[in-house]
């Protein structure tokens, strides 16, 4: 596998808004945990703060970051398959675990493991792959806690809506930016 570097990653079509504290706080946790979740309802914002933390500490693995979206699987038996294929491997009729094992054993990597609510009956197989290499990590999305051993929870809440009184003093709510920003796509 060639170095894997925040390439991998999506790159978002917009900047991110608001968020900065949290991703210090995020990039802080990731520095003593392996695995990382990241929870919250639909729509708050899970994967595109988990992309951009993933990008600004993809430098701490030598082979850098990766991003497996779960969101087609339906059957938590395909999710060991559908790692591999995100990061480029075909089983070759040694079925995806054994492929995976073979090629995260001793690698420094960062996976982001998006929309794992979808199949977290699969969710185990994150804490094997994190015992086959000590340089692994994983930083997950998932609308519940995995459960998993070692799994540092973080919930990411919406953006402030505003009502605080700010707005006659030039500050304008995270929410009402993104809004913006996401109606300015659609002109």
């Amino acid at each position: 596998l060639p170095a894997a570097r925040s390439a991998a990653l999506p790159v978002p079509a917009t900047p991110l808004v608001g968020r900065r504290h949290e991703l210090s706080v995020l990039a802080n946790l990731a520095a003593r945990t392996r695995l990382l979740t990241l929870t919250g309802p639909g729509g708050v914002g899970k994967t595109r703060l988990a992309v951009e933390l993933a990008t600004r500490i993809a430098d701490r693995y030598h082979d850098g970051a990766r991003f497996v979206s779960l969101t087609p699987v339906a059957d938590p038996r395909l999710v060991p398959q559908q790692v591999a294929e995100a990061l480029g491997l075909r089983s070759d009729g040694a079925g995806p675990v054994p492929v995976l094992h073979e090629l995260l054993r001793g690698r420094s990597m960062l996976l982001v493991v998006d929309n794992v609510e979808h199949v977290v009956d699969a969710a185990p197989l994150l804490s094997e792959m994190l015992g086959w290499s000590p340089h692994l990590s994983i930083v997950a999305t998932s609308r519940e806690r995995l459960r998993l051993a070692g799994e540092q929870v973080y919930e990411v809440l919406p953006l402030a809506a505003g009502g605080n009184g700010d707005t006659h003093l030039g500050h304008r709510p995270e929410a009402s930016l993104l809004f913006e920003q996401s109606a300015r796509a659609v002109d």
